[in-house]
């Protein structure tokens, strides 16, 4: 049976890991969110041919343009509001690992603002289909498994919800053993 000091320092070793898994998270989230609105942008011209052929070679290179940046400027304007640890550790932890974030709302809704950007950019330029919803990677994105990362994710907060429990039933006997002997003592 682990002491209490034990159990703390796997609660440290798991958070520590777990700063890395979410880093890598971010990393394979800020890469496939740049390349999201260029390929959505790709899927609606290709869907939408009576607006495409309304655009000259000019209005043409200048959506493939302005969709590379706005994927650049999306990707890293939502980096860095999920770069808040703390969002991170809201919510409830599901009762099995998942394979997305989509039950972590804190930050699944802040990923999915690039959908609202995309649309806007094709509205500009004349186009009305729908905007597919943006889904996490389900390849691998510069070496990286999202889903794999993402079960990894979820199991060390349940872990760490598990041993914070512990920590604190076990803190919780060493006071009532502490009162009792007090008591049978007097």
């Amino acid at each position: 049976m682990s002491t209490v000091e034990e159990l703390q320092g796997q609660v440290a070793l798991r958070q520590q890991r777990l700063a890395q898994v979410i880093s890598e998270l971010r990393e394979v989230l800020r890469a496939d969110i740049s390349s999201y609105a260029a390929r959505e942008c790709k899927r609606i011209f290709l869907a939408e041919p009576s607006v495409s052929e309304s655009l000259d070679d000019a209005r043409v290179a200048a959506l493939k343009a302005d969709s590379s940046s706005l994927g650049t400027s999306a990707a890293e304007r939502i980096d860095g509001q999920i770069a808040d640890h703390g969002l991170w550790s809201q919510g409830a932890d599901p009762s099995e690992p998942a394979a997305d974030l989509k039950a972590l709302d804190s930050v699944w809704s802040i990923v999915t603002t690039v959908q609202d950007d995309v649309a806007k950019l094709l509205s500009g330029f004349g186009f009305s289909e729908s905007v597919s919803p943006y889904k996490a990677p389900a390849y691998f994105v510069d070496g990286r498994y999202f889903p794999s990362l993402a079960e990894h994710f979820w199991r060390l907060r349940i872990e760490l919800s598990d041993l914070t429990s512990e920590i604190a039933q076990r803190s919780d006997d060493a006071v009532r053993s502490r009162l009792l002997a007090r008591w049978d003592a007097s």
